[in-house]
């Protein structure tokens, strides 16, 4: 529908209509679903699982749950849902009083095994636990993208989960850090996933050098850092071939006082810049 004045749109899928509306839909192909609202009773997600599984016409979805409140996931919920691809799952919403409300705090039993489609998920700072079993199965699964600090994933992620090993984990919360504590920063990372570092105040040259080899020097398979300079001053330019060859980079956030036309594009090597 259309919006007048200071009218919201209501949206399209609410926990109370998205079972009926999924279990109607007739277009054969992917789905990706949004649903806002307040979920009074998490087994309402069930019904949402078992319409998703029963649809003969969807033939996969993406779920996001970023605009609901749902405070977990229930028990073998979206167990042996094929075509679930990919899901967001509700963070923490400040009520503007000093308090948090409507994150998911645990993923039970089951909640996730056997859905071999599930590619990504992305996991809010509001978890608590995740249970015995939760992601067995998952064999397509490559990339968790987690709320909070590795310092809670680590108490989070139980070796029943049935999380791998080798899964990617993006850490997309972070705390600014002085140029020059980075690299002993870099050296604690301890897991295989992309880690977002973010620099503020002075940085120099040779201080970026020093970031660079310590970036350099990971030794776990598969670990990249997202680095931001954004908040960084004194830096004026990137020393010849800093980056070069410099495989854990993932991106790379330049300080605005040096994004210029100088920039050289063979100073880098496998670098995207946001």
């Amino acid at each position: 529908g259309s919006t007048d004045g200071n009218e919201t749109e209501e949206p399209e899928y609410t926990p109370e209509n998205a079972a009926t509306k999924i279990a109607s839909l007739t277009f054969k192909g992917h789905y990706d679903i949004g649903i806002e609202g307040q979920f009074s009773n998490i087994e309402i997600l069930t019904s949402i699982a078992e319409a998703i599984n029963k649809n003969e016409n969807i033939t996969s979805v993406s779920l996001d749950l970023s605009n609901a409140e749902l405070s977990g996931v229930p028990n073998d919920t979206f167990k042996d849902c094929i075509k679930l691809k990919t899901i967001i799952l509700p963070d923490n919403k400040d009520n503007g009083y000093g308090t948090s409300y409507g994150g998911v705090k645990s993923i039970n039993q089951n909640a996730f095994a056997g859905c071999t489609s599930l590619t990504s998920i992305t996991l809010p700072a509001s978890l608590n636990g995740i249970y015995m079993g939760a992601f067995d199965g998952c064999t397509s699964l490559t990339t968790i993208h987690f709320n909070g600090t590795e310092e809670k994933w680590n108490t989070l992620n139980g070796e029943d989960s049935g999380i791998d090993e080798n899964i990617n984990i993006n850490y997309l919360t972070s705390y600014p850090v002085l140029a020059k504590d980075a690299p002993s920063i870099i050296q604690s990372y301890s897991n295989n996933a992309n880690y977002i570092l973010v620099i503020v105040g002075v940085c120099t040259e040779d201080q970026l050098k020093n970031i660079v080899e310590a970036m350099n020097c990971i030794q776990i398979s598969g670990t990249t850092v997202s680095l931001d300079l954004y908040g960084t001053t004194g830096l004026t330019e990137i020393p010849d071939n800093c980056f070069e060859n410099c495989t854990r980079l993932a991106k790379i956030i330049l300080p605005l006082s040096y994004l210029a036309p100088f920039i050289l594009v063979h100073l880098f090597c496998e670098i995207k810049l946001l």
